[in-house]
């Protein structure tokens, strides 16, 4: 019989925000694969009015609060309260064999408070970047620092975001399990009948902070004509990125795709002479896994958990991008990447099969 788990996030997908967080979707998954799971999408969102939506459909429920509060610390204490209140009437613990938390905080802040009273095996999957960024603050955040002391088994994508936590916690002795995030290689691949084009590159994100596309279009803006940017995705960096084509005349050379389905994504892929990301960190980075997938040789920023599967066979890594990527653009033949072997090297990296064989083990040796 399957161990049935637990499954709580604060960032999570909804009705009118299909695509929010999609990766710790795709993490839950691969629970699925050896778990019975139930998930709880529990967060506070900042609005105009206090409100609350509790819904329970089965495997997935959601209690949201809105209000209007931006104080840390009280989102924090509503956070902690809404946790409270579901395993004092709505979550019967006991049926499962563990809990998953995704995303630290806030969800834990105050745990240590309640912690005790639970005899689970309890997981934290992280995904976020702030760790990094210390939460763009220089106060101490001590009572985030606590969470990490803890006695979880933490679930990383990368070596780079584990390495954060020891740096941004100070706990030395924090073990953290690399599991990164899932890949789509059934949607996704090399495809020998779409031939790519010389000097057409592309871009995929959702823009926002930390990206910084704004490099990219600044080189774009040098090379003048013959070399063409697509840029496909959503965000809020796009009405600026936008203004910045008109402002100075780069419309007939950067093109605008909005948001891409696989098919798409795989289709812009292999057209690609190369995929550009431009990030001042990234814990992982999804998009420039799925570009070698399909054999799309990458040019990213030397940020994060990017230099732990882009290397010199599949791609090349910059510490500048407006310096290096003019260069490389203007002085290398990226048409003769090997794009298939890229590609079939990169399935095997990816494999679900694989990763999922990492969290059974994982789950098997945790306490």
């Amino acid at each position: 019989m399957s161990p049935k788990t637990l499954h709580i996030t604060n960032w999570y997908a909804s009705d009118n925000q299909p695509k929010r967080a999609i990766w710790i979707k795709d993490q839950i998954d691969l629970w699925r694969s050896f778990s019975d799971v139930d998930i709880w999408h529990v967060e506070f969102v900042e609005d105009k009015a206090f409100s609350f939506e509790l819904r329970l459909e089965g495997a997935s429920n959601y209690f949201i609060v809105k209000g209007p509060i931006n104080a840390w610390i009280l989102i924090e204490l509503i956070t902690f309260f809404m946790l409270v209140y579901l395993f004092l009437f709505k979550i019967e613990i006991k049926k499962y064999a563990a809990i998953n938390f995704h995303i630290a905080y806030p969800l834990l802040t105050y745990w240590h408070f309640i912690g005790w009273i639970f005899k689970k095996k309890i997981f934290v999957s992280e995904h976020w970047s702030a760790y990094h960024f210390h939460f763009s603050t220089e106060n101490s955040l001590t009572r985030i620092k606590r969470i990490f002391f803890n006695n979880f088994q933490w679930i990383v994508v990368s070596h780079a975001l584990g390495e954060d936590l020891v740096s941004f916690s100070g706990n030395v002795n924090l073990k953290y399990h690399v599991v990164s995030n899932v890949v789509d290689i059934d949607n996704l691949g090399f495809d020998v009948g779409l031939m790519h084009y010389m000097k057409r590159f592309l871009m995929l994100s959702q823009w926002k902070e930390p990206k910084d596309p704004f490099a990219v279009l600044k080189v774009f803006q040098r090379l003048g004509e013959g070399f063409n940017l697509r840029i496909g995705g959503y965000g809020p960096q796009l009405q600026q990125m936008r203004a910045f084509v008109k402002k100075n005349n780069m419309s007939d050379r950067v093109t605008f795709l909005g948001v891409l389905d696989k098919s798409e994504v795989k289709e812009e892929l292999n057209y690609a002479t190369a995929f550009i990301h431009s990030s001042k960190y990234e814990t992982f980075s999804v998009v420039c896994a799925e570009a070698v997938v399909c054999g799309c040789p990458v040019i990213a920023s030397r940020v994060g958990g990017i230099p732990e599967f882009i290397n010199g066979n599949n791609g090349i890594l910059v510490d500048n991008v407006e310096e290096e990527l003019y260069q490389i653009i203007t002085g290398l033949d990226l048409i003769n990447w090997d794009r298939q072997r890229i590609s079939e090297k990169a399935k095997i990296v990816f494999n679900k099969d694989l990763l999922v064989r990492k969290m059974i083990e994982i789950f098997n040796r945790a306490n």
